[in-house]
């Protein structure tokens, strides 16, 4: 499938072809579609509306909970937005949005990885399982419509990735509308 067709599929919100990963990395191009590939301008600043970070996370999060089918359970979430220029921690405003909604978030930086530990992202406060949850890129499709692509991992060949569409109605961000673009 060519790029063009995949992307006019996904506008209309139509599935796309989805292949499992076979290996611990996220696969560049899954049905001829490149996941990690970022344009220009699409990579998150920190400056964004808390709101709009805090509906983001809790729709990656609520997606990543229901993908896993209850084959681990996080003790926390590890949040971190795909910058310009490397992973950013989320403002204290976004976490304490979630906090209040009882989603137990650490901002990534605070958190342990390794991939050569079981598991290989860890909670610094509890010292349990937690999932590292990232918001890759948002772009405004069509006036008043953003494509959002996230994802989560919690270990090697376990988690996935999303793209969502970001409305702004009745003074809220909504998050919705939300294909699956790969999975390990």
């Amino acid at each position: 499938m060519n790029l063009k067709l995949a992307c006019l599929l996904t506008l209309l919100g139509l599935p796309t072809p989805l292949r499992a990963q076979t290996a611990d990395t996220i696969p560049t191009y899954i049905g001829g579609v490149p996941v990690r590939a970022r344009r220009p301008g699409t990579e998150f600043s920190g400056r964004e509306a808390p709101a709009l970070l805090a509906a983001a996370f809790a729709r990656t999060i609520s997606l990543a909970v229901e993908a896993s089918r209850g084959l681990a359970r996080a003790k926390a979430y590890c949040l971190q937005l795909a910058g310009g220029t490397g992973p950013l921690d989320p403002k204290p405003q976004v976490l304490a949005s979630l906090e209040r909604r009882g989603v137990p978030v650490r901002p990534a930086s605070q958190c342990e990885t390794a991939r050569n530990t079981a598991p290989p992202v860890l909670d610094p406060i509890t010292g349990g399982r937690a999932w590292l949850v990232t918001l890759e890129s948002l772009e405004l499709k069509v006036p008043g419509i953003w494509l959002l692509s996230a994802n989560y991992y919690v270990e090697p060949l376990f988690g996935a990735g999303w793209e969502c569409r970001v409305h702004y109605e009745s003074g809220a961000w909504v998050v919705r509308d939300c294909t699956m673009t790969w999975i390990a």
